[in-house]
């Protein structure tokens, strides 16, 4: 896909980086909320996890259709309206009064976060220069960790001030402002016209082999980051006697060191470094580094430092797929759906991730051996990236 503007319009890509970012917000403001939603609310354990995976299973269930969407409905309408819904939600989020009203208003944000985040990559590619692409899209590979990065850091200190409603006010205006933003970019970003609307245009954009490829690339990667992001608080306090603030810091110093391996990504694909070899450059390491997280032989003094690593070259991978999948799409009207195939497995990856670890340690009785399953997932992504080498071989050439 060679489409693209002569002059990278700066003035549209950085708001819209920025709005991604907003978005990403609304991932990162729960780890840190629920023990005061679950006082307050009387939430259980069960409900707690319905209430902080209903997010992603929005887009873990609907990111290929919100791609589709937002091809049809022009990709600057569609991340106004998803942006809009991230409002709404968080506005009913602040309101809630049990559980229910709670899930709803998260799977409203789950909603609009996905139609928001697929249909941007559409602009970006519009609005950049042919050789600014890589370094446009690797900025906004950027978005996600940056965004659960500040909000991990800034709840904490936003619940004490305010309460775990005003953390969601607060969310909620900012994606409205976020809404007001990109409506008015509509008219600096160039138009979108041409979308696929026959069945037939559809069909052909989902059956790109590169999309599905970086989308179990993320899958794949986002069952390891997740599970580690998730559970290295709670091994830390179970095995290596850490109190509840200094494991939470931990945790959030591994989320933000994701921004600095996206970051770097992004810098060496500008560079012209195949999007491949920074897959294979993330799982390689990170297989190394939850050996020297987990298992009982390996040092104590390396295991936070070994998961900050493991986060900071696995950055390396969401800048390589987010940026590599929508470059596969034949005309850029087709960008979001193949973005939507890429979020629908990186969010698919987050959900499962978890569970997986947790079955994981209960079935061999300890977190000793856990490095083992993300060693496997890690085996699995180096193949894939080799095969996604091959394609990308044949459709660039």
């Amino acid at each position: 896909m060679s489409h693209g503007a002569t002059d990278t319009r700066w003035g549209v890509v950085l708001p819209v980086v920025a709005v991604g970012i907003v978005t990403a917000l609304m991932v990162g403001k729960m780890p840190p909320s629920l023990p005061s939603l679950r006082d307050e609310l009387g939430l259980d354990l069960v409900t707690a996890g319905w209430v902080a995976s209903a997010f992603n299973l929005c887009a873990a269930l609907l990111g290929v259709a919100a791609g589709i969407a937002a091809d049809r409905a022009g990709p600057i309408r569609a991340m106004t309206v998803g942006l809009a819904l991230v409002a709404a939600g968080g506005a009913l989020g602040a309101l809630s009064m049990g559980p229910a009203t709670l899930i709803a208003s998260r799977l409203i944000e789950g909603l609009g976060f996905v139609a928001a985040v697929v249909a941007a990559p559409g602009v970006l590619i519009a609005s950049a220069a042919v050789r600014d692409r890589n370094l446009v899209l690797g900025l906004w590979s950027a978005y996600l960790p940056a965004g659960a990065a500040v909000a991990l850091l800034a709840t904490p200190l936003l619940l004490e001030a305010i309460g775990w409603r005003g953390v969601w006010v607060i969310g909620a205006l900012l994606a409205g402002t976020g809404a007001l933003a990109v409506r008015s970019l509509k008219a600096q970003a160039p138009a979108a016209s041409g979308a696929p609307r026959r069945f037939d245009d559809v069909r052909a954009a989902l059956t790109l082999p590169g999309p599905w490829l970086y989308a179990a690339c993320f899958l794949v990667y986002s069952v390891q980051f997740f599970a580690v992001m998730t559970w290295i608080p709670t091994f830390l306090i179970e095995s290596q006697g850490f109190g509840l603030a200094a494991a939470a810091t931990a945790g959030a110093l591994v989320v933000l060191a994701n921004v600095g391996g996206t970051l770097a990504g992004t810098a060496a694909m500008h560079r012209g470094a195949p999007r491949w070899s920074l897959l294979i450059g993330a799982y390689v390491p990170m297989m190394a580094c939850a050996w020297a997280i987990f298992d009982p032989a390996a040092p104590d003094v390396m295991r936070v430092p070994a998961a900050v690593v493991l986060s900071l070259v696995g950055g390396l991978l969401p800048a390589a797929s987010l940026a590599g999948a929508p470059q596969h799409a034949r005309r850029p009207q087709e960008a979001a759906t193949c973005s939507g195939v890429v979020v629908q497995g990186a969010n698919t990856g987050s959900l499962l991730g978890a569970p997986i670890m947790a079955v994981t340690v209960d079935a061999l009785h300890g977190w000793g051996d856990a490095w083992w399953m993300l060693s496997a997932f890690g085996c699995v992504g180096i193949v894939l990236a080799m095969v996604l080498r091959v394609v990308e071989r044949r459709r660039f050439a």
